[in-house]
């Protein structure tokens, strides 16, 4: 009981950096374990882990304790991965709902761009291929490598403030923030949206007012 208690309480204070990191794990990371063994194996390694520094006369005691509750959770990973249908890791569920209608939502942006009647159709077509298969990817797959494949012609359209490039650049800062839960991520994407809407307040086309604001509204889930 006391490192359960342990887990999700004195230990998560150690990595809470913002309140990103609070609501992960003070609420995201319990609620995901109580239904993965795997995810609650895990979180009580890093308790036990965590315990024995602060316990060096019981740290033998507790890195036992440690090692064997993380051989336990990467038997169960490795068990879960093998069996699950869609090969996904445990995932808060507001992320795999906001994962789903980013698709849709990426998917309704395709049709405006074959239908438009522009010089750089074809650069916005390209630059959407790969963003979307970046994105269908998560969370098995590194769904913020976007930036290493797109060229260099959709760059200058950024650097232009091309609208569109704009939005498919709005669209990768979804894309990072669905990476959240990953160290090298956590919150990484939400300041890319609102570094490149908070300077554009008030000078937003009617036509992108509301998926920007959905998107504004997506990086604060």
């Amino acid at each position: 009981m006391r490192l359960f208690y342990h887990a999700f309480t004195v230990t998560s204070l150690s990595f809470v950096k913002d309140e990103l990191d609070r609501e992960f794990w003070q609420s995201v990371l319990p609620r995901i374990a109580t239904g993965h063994d795997y995810v609650m194996d895990g979180s009580l390694a890093v308790a036990a882990l965590h315990l024995a520094s602060l316990e060096p006369e019981r740290s033998s005691q507790w890195l036992e304790t440690a090692l064997t509750y993380q051989n336990s959770a990467i038997t169960g990973l490795s068990r879960h991965l093998a069996t699950s249908e869609q090969n996904y890791e445990a995932e808060d569920p507001k992320m795999v709902e906001l994962h789903k209608t980013t698709l849709e939502k990426l998917h309704s942006l395709r049709l405006t761009i074959d239908e438009l009647q522009d010089p750089h159709q074809e650069i916005y077509r390209s630059t959407h291929d790969l963003l979307l298969k970046a994105i269908e990817g998560w969370p098995t797959e590194d769904s913020i490598s976007w930036p290493i494949e797109i060229g260099d012609l959709y760059v200058d359209l950024l650097k232009q403030g091309d609208w569109m490039a704009r939005i498919m650049l709005l669209f990768h800062g979804l894309s990072m923030h669905l990476m959240s839960r990953k160290w090298f991520a956590r919150g990484s994407g939400r300041r890319l949206v609102l570094g490149i809407l908070q300077p554009l307040e008030g000078d937003v086309p009617p036509e992108w007012l509301d998926l920007t604001q959905w998107i504004r509204e997506a990086v604060d889930i």
